[in-house]
């Protein structure tokens, strides 16, 4: 060959990249072993936003200097609404792997007495092997079934996004879930396809093309990202029982009120709504041991316990009906923050029960307590509390008889981080005055998040879930003005969850008054390219309009 006449020089090896210990390489190590193929689905869907403009003509004032009155004529307004249709589009994913190769079973080739070295590896590659028998030179011919488990099927994972009813038309129509539908179940499909016949009959053409791509995968999990209004309808809960009852369904609800956003039950999405940030939360849960006065912690309204919540599965019904009537809740995993699912190796398939944990669940708490005390921190905290003579903030009186809390307040909502990081946040200032309005200096990301937790730890261990959301609303209400010091992203992106928080709970006459640079105010209208709304939010006032002498 031409490599043996030193022609074309030999291909060198490739060096094997070794992963550092810790870190995500078993992530990648499963991604490059198994190799996804991903599939993708948009949806393209109307989105009706309404946005009012208020025009107003100019007053006229009138001064009497002899006994210093002033009269102003009322400007004469007029408010204009105008609707405007959105498109959007909603992208749904299909994760699937090739077949996954059966197991060599060694013992048995050494049974059959085939030499080891490349005789192995043509067995693994399905192939037929001929061979001389080692202790008597006999031929032996050997196939691969013989030595080799039979292959499994792939591997298939679906993220559906599903934020109205109008995507979910088309997502029941799409070929590649189409073809999945038939798969997930270990009973008779045709029962199940009676009360389907009106709406397989559309979609038959689109399945028959997808079949033979997806006969050799198997639907394992579903991802759900919809409200839970969406996920909970009836039609919504008719598609999912398609797939089978072998099918796992995860929920990762997107809130859509203000109550869901800062609830901390699991039921409402309590878990999420709580912190993504598992080892942050624990450390300020460590410190509330120490003094729940100075380190206060987050509290669960009426009661409620944050362990792990898993719909049982129903029976599957003999019918499934559109209007859901006679309809069965399916089996449902509640996401959280750094839960895990197995899908390979096959028999550890399933949701690793060890990650599904909260800081907040009963038993974890008694460990982190347990911690804290051996550490003498909860000794050492008393001492200096007594001695210091520090008393709680939430019982200190004026000379009037008012308590701080219908004082002025400051929370620092971050402070000395560019970006969000385990202990620190993002820059942030909330100032309250007396009369209950607020300005806010900077809002960098996750600035209303840090205000929710501190107003709800602030909040009386008996208060009920109704009483913290309306104080929630009053708070954000309270939110007059913002101030932002510089256009660095640090210091502006929580002004977006800010403006949508207080459009959904005021009134259109409602703005904050937003002060600052001009790059501030192109950014948010590039944003109301897709959220028109935005605004209504705010009345802009350029930081230039601000210095002395303007």
């Amino acid at each position: 060959s031409d490599i043996d006449r030193g022609n074309i020089p030999p291909r060198k090896k490739k060096k094997k990249t070794k992963h550092k210990k810790g870190g995500n390489s078993r992530h990648r190590d499963v991604h490059e072993d198994v190799g996804f193929h991903v599939k993708t689905l948009p949806i393209n869907y109307q989105l009706t936003t309404s946005a009012t403009t208020t025009s107003s003509t100019s007053s006229s004032t009138t001064e009497n200097h002899n006994d210093d009155t002033i009269q102003t004529i009322p400007t004469n307004t007029s408010t204009n609404t105008t609707t405007t249709n959105i498109t959007k589009q909603a992208q749904s994913y299909l994760f699937t792997t090739p077949p996954i190769p059966g197991k060599f079973l060694i013992e048995k080739a050494r049974q059959k007495r085939v030499p080891p070295g490349p005789l192995y590896a043509q067995l693994k590659a399905g192939k037929t092997v001929t061979f001389a028998d080692p202790t008597n030179g006999e031929e032996r011919t050997v196939r691969s079934e013989e030595v080799v488990e039979k292959a499994s099927p792939g591997v298939a994972v679906a993220v559906v996004y599903c934020p109205v009813l109008e995507v979910l038309g088309k997502l029941r129509e799409a070929e590649m879930f189409c073809a999945l539908e038939r798969k997930g179940t270990r009973d008779d499909d045709e029962a199940t396809e009676k009360g389907e016949s009106s709406t397989n009959a559309s979609t038959t053409a689109n399945t028959t093309k997808a079949t033979t791509a997806m006969n050799s995968v198997e639907l394992d999990v579903i991802v759900h990202l919809t409200p839970k209004s969406i996920y909970h309808h009836p039609s919504y809960q008719s598609w999912c029982r398609r797939f089978g009852n072998r099918v796992d369904h995860i929920t990762l609800h997107v809130p859509e009120t203000l109550e869901a956003r800062t609830s901390s039950s699991p039921s409402d999405g309590g878990r999420g709504a709580v912190s993504p940030f598992c080892s942050a939360m624990r450390g300020g849960i460590r410190r509330s041991f120490v003094s729940d006065e100075i380190f206060p912690r987050l509290r669960l309204q009426d009661g409620m316990t944050d362990e792990k919540v898993t719909t049982p599965a129903g029976e599957r019904n003999d019918t499934d009906h559109l209007d859901g009537s006679n309809a069965e809740t399916i089996a449902t995993i509640e996401g959280c923050p750094m839960m895990e699912y197995h899908l390979i190796p096959r028999a550890k398939r399933g949701l690793n029960e060890s990650t599904n944990r909260s800081p907040y669940a009963t038993n974890e708490m008694e460990v982190l307590e347990t911690e804290v005390i051996r550490t003498g921190a909860v000794t050492l905290a008393k001492e200096l509390i007594s001695t210091d003579h520090i008393e709680s903030n939430n019982d200190t009186k004026t000379d009037t008889g008012e308590t701080d809390a219908k004082l002025g307040e400051l929370i620092f909502s971050g402070t000395g981080s560019a970006i969000p990081c385990k202990h620190r946040n993002v820059t942030g200032m909330y100032l309250r005055m007396n009369n209950g309005n607020a300005i806010l200096l900077d809002a960098g990301e996750g600035t209303v998040g840090q205000l929710i937790h501190s107003w709800k730890s602030s909040l009386p261990s008996q208060c009920t879930s109704q009483t913290a959301i309306e104080e929630y609303r009053s708070r954000l209400r309270g939110i007059k003005a913002v101030w932002i010091s510089h256009p660095h992203a640090d210091h502006h992106l929580g002004l977006l969850r800010l403006l949508s928080e207080r459009n959904a709970i005021c009134s259109q006459n409602d703005p904050i008054v937003l002060m600052a640079p001009p790059n501030m105010f192109a950014f948010l209208s590039e944003y109301a390219s897709i959220a028109p709304e935005i605004h209504r939010g705010y009345i802009a006032v350029d930081c230039r309009d601000m210095m002395h002498g303007k």
